[in-house]
C-alpha cells in the first residue's frame, strides 16, 4: 500500500485512507457461510464434512472461584487459539477485496484498509464513500458488521498542500467517520504526510526509557548479560519497520540529547548514553 501511495505523491497527487475495524471479527464468522466459501474454492465434499464436523457442536462454559456457568453452544466463529482458526478467517474474508470496485486495499488478517489517490481533492470523496457502500453491502451478505466508531479515514499527501485543502469528510450506514491524522497500523504509527515523525518519536520514547534502566544498573551485569538485555529490550524497537527510516526525513533520525538517558545527579564526566 505505501510504495503504491509514495508513487502516487511523487506524481503530485493526494491522498485518501480508510482503516476498517469489524466487529469481533473471529467471534461471528458464519459457519455456514465458511463452509459455502470452503466449496466454492475447490474443497472436496469429504473434507467439506471434516470441517462441518470441526466447526459444529462446540460448547464452552464459564469457570469463576470454583462455580461453573451452564453450558452453551457456539454457534459462530473460528476456534482461536488453534491452527486452523486464523487459516479459516482469512478463507472467509479473502474475497472481501473483489468487492471493492475503485479504490486499491490492503489487507492483513482483520486488519484492511481501503485507500484512493487524486491530483484534486474533489476527487476523493465520491471513490472512498462509493467503496464503503459496497464493502458494506459484502458485510451484510457474509454476516459481518463493520464498527463506525472505529473506523477511521486518513487524508495523506505533503503539509503544504493538505493544509489549502477543502477537507471532507466519509459516512458508514449514516455515521460519520472521524477524520485522524495519525493512526497505527499493523504496528506503525502512520501520519498524514507518511514521513512516520510519531513513530520515530515514539520509539525513542520507547527506547530512552529502557536505556535509562541500563544505564543506570549497568554495573549490576557483566558484558555479556548487558549485550543480551539490549538486544531483547531495545534492539527490536529500531529492527520493526526498519524500511521507514529510508523515507523519514534526516534530521528525525539524528542522535537527540536525551535527558531520559542518565540521572539529574549524575557528574559531566560520566559518559552519556546516546538514544539512538
Amino acid at each position: 500500500m505505501l510504495d503504491k501511495m509514495y508513487k502516487k505523491l511523487d506524481e503530485g497527487c493526494l491522498g485518501g485512507v480508510v482503516f476498517l475495524d469489524l466487529k469481533k471479527a473471529f467471534d461471528t464468522v458464519n459457519h455456514s457461510v465458511l463452509l459455502r466459501k470452503l466449496s466454492s474454492i475447490g474443497v472436496s465434499d469429504d473434507s467439506l464434512k471434516w470441517f462441518e464436523s470441526y466447526l459444529m457442536d462446540r460448547k464452552q462454559s464459564t469457570k469463576v472461584e470454583g462455580k461453573c456457568s451452564s453450558v452453551r453452544e457456539i454457534r459462530h466463529g473460528v476456534p482461536q487459539g488453534s491452527i486452523l482458526g486464523p487459516l479459516l478467517f482469512l478463507l472467509f474474508i479473502n474475497d472481501l477485496c473483489d468487492s471493492v470496485e475503485l479504490c486499491g486495499t490492503s489487507m492483513y488478517a482483520d486488519d484492511t484498509a481501503i485507500f484512493y489517490m487524486s491530483t484534486s481533492m474533489e476527487e476523493l470523496q465520491l471513490p472512498l464513500q462509493y467503496d464503503m457502500q459496497t464493502i458494506s453491502y459484502w458485510m451484510r451478505e457474509n454476516r459481518l458488521s463493520l464498527n463506525a466508531s472505529k473506523t477511521k479515514f486518513m487524508l495523506v499527501g505533503p503539509k503544504h498542500r493538505l493544509a489549502k485543502a477543502r477537507p471532507f469528510t466519509l459516512s458508514l450506514n449514516g455515521a460519520q467517520i472521524d477524520t485522524v491524522t495519525t493512526f497505527k497500523y499493523l504496528g506503525m504509527l502512520l501520519d498524514s504526510n507518511l514521513q512516520f515523525n510519531e513513530h520515530i518519536d515514539s520509539i525513542i520514547d520507547k527506547t530512552t526509557t529502557k536505556l535509562g534502566l541500563l544505564y543506570k544498573t549497568h554495573w549490576v551485569f557483566d558484558q555479556r548479560t548487558a549485550l543480551m538485555l539490549y538486544k531483547s529490550l531495545i534492539t527490536p524497537h529500531f529492527d520493526f519497520g526498519s524500511v521507514i527510516y529510508e523515507v523519514s526525513p534526516q534530521y528525525q533520525l539524528e542522535t537527540p540529547n536525551c535527558s531520559k538517558c542518565s540521572s539529574p545527579n549524575d557528574t559531566p564526566s560520566r559518559p552519556k548514553v546516546p538514544c539512538v
